[in-house]
């Protein structure tokens, strides 16, 4: 029983300090509008050069997006209201980033 245990440990341990060493690597960061605020819910599409699979996510309740593996890509930021972004020829390892999306809503000047 005991030796199960010490190699699950083990195991357990190995999984922490590879998990932990590749986090620095993965792309990331956070979708904010025009004036600063985090957009929760943007889709974002990702096709990493040289390969056909586009990898399709959404920033969490924070704006935050963090599973694109180490790479360079092409991205889509894509959001009801707001204008698509695009960013060509983005690459990991790179510190995390903020993308700003626009309205596309005009506003209305009431007279």
């Amino acid at each position: 029983m005991r030796v199960v245990a010490s190699i699950f440990t083990v195991l357990l341990l190995l999984t922490s300090a590879v998990a932990q060493t590749e986090a620095p690597n993965l792309l990331c960061g956070t979708v904010r509008d025009e004036h600063g605020g985090s957009l929760p819910g943007v889709r974002l599409k990702a096709k990493q050069n040289g390969r056909s699979k586009i990898y399709e996510i959404s920033t969490d309740s924070e704006g935050k997006f963090r599973k694109l593996s180490p790479g360079t890509y092409r991205l889509i930021f894509v959001l009801g209201s707001f204008k698509t972004r695009r960013l060509n020829k983005i690459s990991s390892p790179l510190p995390c980033f903020d993308v700003e999306m626009k309205s596309a809503v005009r506003p209305h000047n009431i007279t």
